[in-house]
């Protein structure tokens, strides 16, 4: 029996050693997440500078399209600016519409945003 015993090695260093590669390797999980987090923040940056310019850029060219749509239409209102306010009050109504559209696209009810892929879909059958 004391034979046994003898032969199995010492808990103690082994667990001195364990706490020791855990403490080291947490520490490397932390610096691997700390450098993936910076590489996160540096793409949302140049993500949210490419937006900025593609925003800027299509302000850009609208206000170009408007200017020359009223130039276009200058001849046929008599003067520029009844073609101006032609133009402006058909952005007008084209933004209305698509605040209308998206205020039809985002309309839902809050229960449906959690149960609606919990249940099956109700049958839409009339009863007879």
């Amino acid at each position: 029996m004391s034979s046994v015993l003898t032969s199995r090695p010492p808990i103690r260093p082994l667990l001195r050693q364990f706490t020791t590669d855990s403490v080291r390797w947490a520490s490397a999980e932390l610096d691997l997440a700390r450098m993936e987090f910076h590489v996160l923040v540096r793409r949302c940056v140049a993500a949210v500078v490419f937006a900025l310019i593609g925003l800027a850029a299509l302000l850009t060219a609208f206000v170009v399209l408007a200017e020359a749509g009223v130039e276009a239409a200058a001849p046929a209102f008599g003067n520029a600016v009844t073609a101006g306010l032609a133009v402006g009050i058909g952005i007008f109504v084209l933004a209305a519409l698509c605040a209308l559209g998206m205020s039809r696209m985002l309309h839902w009810e809050a229960e449906s945003l959690i149960f609606r892929w919990l249940v099956s879909p109700p049958d839409r059958k009339q009863p007879s």
